[in-house]
């Protein structure tokens, strides 16, 4: 087994697919964590696969429906709520299911662009903390990683080929939409 990743790895990777699907929403935000300040001790794991994926119109619809209370509560009074929302989420994914580990960051990503829709940013940081220690647990080492940008690449080709008769590829940005 591979040397199990520093948990900024995952923080980095984090905050990178949270800014790809932000920037897929046309939404910004200034991350009170500098990625910039830990990019030189850590590894890059966030790829455009997964980004891709992330971003798929089919991934984005069926995560936007989930908007649990949560979102507009403060980020004190949101923290035990976000903690207990993704424990009692991640407890339905068993071990080494990359399938649901990226659809898991997909949720994350959304949960983050409902908060900024809803202008209560300041909860993107214990959604992000919360998902970092989660994720650290469930994919810690570079082959963990591997498996999901492979997974990512198998969900894009699936829904390419899914939407092929379709005018719609399943790929288009949000501006073009």
């Amino acid at each position: 087994m591979e040397n199990r990743l520093h948990k900024k790895n995952i923080i980095r990777f984090l905050a990178e697919a949270v800014s790809f699907v932000l920037e897929y929403n046309n939404l910004n935000l200034e991350l009170s964590l500098r990625v910039s300040e830990i990019i030189p001790t850590t590894l890059p794991l966030f790829t455009r696969s997964i980004g891709a994926a992330l971003t798929h119109h089919c991934t984005q619809d069926f995560y936007s429906r989930y908007q649990p209370e949560w979102l507009h509560l403060s980020e004190t009074e949101a923290e035990i709520p976000i903690r207990d929302y993704f424990r009692a989420y991640v407890d339905t994914i068993a071990n080494e299911e990359y399938y649901a580990l990226l659809y898991s960051v997909a949720l994350i990503s959304q949960l983050c662009v409902h908060a900024i829709r809803r202008e209560n940013s300041e909860i993107v940081r214990p959604i992000l903390a919360e998902a970092a220690n989660i994720l650290h647990f469930r994919c810690y080492s570079r082959a963990h990683f591997r498996n999901l940008i492979r997974v990512a690449i198998e969900c894009s080709l699936f829904h390419r080929t899914m939407h092929q008769a379709s005018v719609d590829d399943g790929f288009c940005s949000a501006s073009e939409e």
